[in-house]
């Protein structure tokens, strides 16, 4: 099965959103490089991929500094608040990633 075709077969099983987080993990790792051992092993140790979630998860209101929430250095900060699947779909990522780490810890 390749990989549209498995993405369709999540979606027809558990809905749009879960493919759309597997299609963005998929292009953290592939593009980014963001694997689980590199996660594991080189960065964080302290639930910074869920605080990164958040930072992409919280409703962009301009009474909240969403970059509060962001771990790392604001250059790898890319908020698309006009198209909040994408952010949703990033959150959703990161939370995955963050439960990988945890399970392999």
């Amino acid at each position: 099965m390749n990989r549209a075709e498995l993405l369709k077969a999540i979606e027809k099983e558990f809905g749009i959103g879960c493919a759309v987080i597997c299609k963005e993990r998929a292009r953290q790792k592939e593009v980014k490089g963001y694997d689980v051992k590199r996660d594991r092993d080189q960065y964080y140790k302290n639930e910074e991929l869920a605080e990164a979630a958040v930072a992409y998860a919280v409703f962009p209101d301009p009474q909240i500094d969403r970059t509060a929430f962001w771990p790392w250095s604001l250059e790898c900060w890319n908020p698309t608040p006009d198209k909040r699947e994408i952010e949703f779909g990033k959150a959703g990522a990161l939370i995955a990633a963050q439960l990988d780490v945890l399970n392999l810890s």
